[in-house]
């Protein structure tokens, strides 16, 4: 990752090392460039998407099993109900 970064001319940074930060602030933009009835599709380990606070309802949940040996991979539908300030 931190070659990724050099390669571009951007230093990396503790805080591009920490996922959860990087995650936070994405959602954020993209919560800001997302209009009212968009929709946001997250998939991972976790139920958390966009929220409520970005101004999104929970429309849907999916558990995708991958079998035994396989973590399973939970998606979320979210829809845009109102900008935020963020």
């Amino acid at each position: 990752l931190k070659r990724s970064y050099e390669n571009i001319g951007r230093v990396f940074t503790m805080r591009d090392g920490q996922i959860v930060n990087r995650w936070t602030d994405l959602k954020d933009i993209l919560s800001r460039k997302l209009i009212t009835g968009s929709y946001a599709i997250s998939f991972g380990w976790n139920s958390h998407g966009f929220g409520k606070g970005r101004g999104f309802l929970l429309e849907e949940i999916l558990l995708v099993a991958h079998g035994s040996g396989h973590n399973d991979t939970i998606v979320t539908v979210e829809r845009k109900i109102q900008q935020v300030m963020l």
